[in-house]
């Protein structure tokens, strides 16, 4: 019996993503380890297995959705983040795996940003239709600030957290200049725990042990409340 090409592409690594989360991502120049049979493109180029983009210069923002399985005994997935965090521009899609090594190497310890989502994802089969959940929750990993930005305004469902405070530890900035830098790690737009999450270690904080009242009184001074809980300020 002749199998259906599809199906065949239809293999453990080839989980693509929802169309309607790569739509709120913005524009992607490459991506390095794409499906080999995908219903809609997911960058302007488009490495599969075949290719194998982990030989090539990566260019542009990249977009990242890892295979899983096994080279050499080893899962992929760590060689696709170590080049993600070694690009330092793009996201990618990965299992919450936070206990592994290779999760703390390239995503706890160099990602901007992690954006769990809550519940599990249903991806799509190559032949574009709705496929299973997810066999693990998903989160997306920001590799820049710039996509740190798009990611927190993204308006997905879920729990974003900021990893790196782009601010030299430099105590002698202003207490405006600190919160202007927190705002812009946020894209404009955060809630105060937010704002004391991301703070949160700085050494500026280190001889004020009221630190938390004084991000309070900046934003109140600087910022527009927006929401309930949500404020605003000018990155410049």
């Amino acid at each position: 019996m002749e199998m259906n090409p599809i199906i065949e592409a239809a293999k453990d690594d080839e989980w693509l993503t929802p169309p309607d989360i790569l739509e709120r991502l913005g524009h992607f120049d490459l991506d390095p380890c794409a499906a080999t049979v995908r219903p809609w493109p997911t960058a302007q180029l488009h490495y599969t297995k075949a290719d194998n983009g982990l030989r090539f210069e990566w260019h542009g923002r990249a977009w990242c959705n890892p295979p899983y399985s096994k080279l050499n005994g080893k899962s992929q997935v760590e060689l696709w983040m170590k080049r993600m965090a070694a690009h330092k521009n793009g996201l990618a899609l990965v299992n919450v795996r936070s206990e592994t090594q290779w999760f703390f190497d390239y995503l706890w310890r160099q990602a901007h940003a992690l954006f769990f989502f809550e519940g599990r994802i249903r991806f799509y089969r190559p032949d574009g239709t709705v496929g299973d959940t997810g066999r693990n929750a998903s989160a997306l990993a920001a590799f820049s600030q710039a996509d740190a930005a798009i990611l927190y305004q993204a308006g997905f469902g879920g729990k974003f957290i900021p990893l790196i405070i782009q601010l030299a530890a430099d105590l002698r900035s202003t207490w405006r200049q600190f919160v202007r830098r927190l705002f812009q790690e946020c894209g404009g737009k955060a809630t105060l725990e937010q704002l004391y999450q991301l703070a949160a270690g700085h050494p500026k904080l280190l001889t004020n042990p009221n630190w938390k009242a004084k991000i309070r009184q900046t934003v109140q001074r600087t910022g527009t409340r927006i929401g309930p809980a949500l404020w605003q300020t000018a990155l410049l």
